[in-house]
């Protein structure tokens, strides 16, 4: 949730259903912080459940193009 607050501040569990959504995305991404976060920065573009759609189809939603970001900061890949 402060991920994504610091990406959208007004974001909410505003859903029924987005709990469910929110613990999925921590299931599919076995917990590890980074994914947390790089799932978190989808936010502001998708809806929790949006995000979980992308990450049962795979984690390439989790690689980010930011020219700031480190390699290993970056790309879930990089720290598999």
């Amino acid at each position: 949730m402060r991920s994504a607050r610091r990406i959208r501040r007004d974001f909410a569990l505003d859903q029924p259903e987005d709990e469910a959504y929110l613990r999925e995305v921590c299931q599919l991404v076995g917990g590890m912080p980074l994914a947390l976060e790089l799932s978190a920065g989808w936010v502001d573009m998708l809806s929790l459940a949006d995000i979980v759609a992308e990450l049962r189809a795979g984690i390439d939603i989790l690689d980010s193009d930011l020219d700031t970001a480190e390699q290993r900061q970056g790309s879930i890949r990089a720290c598999v």
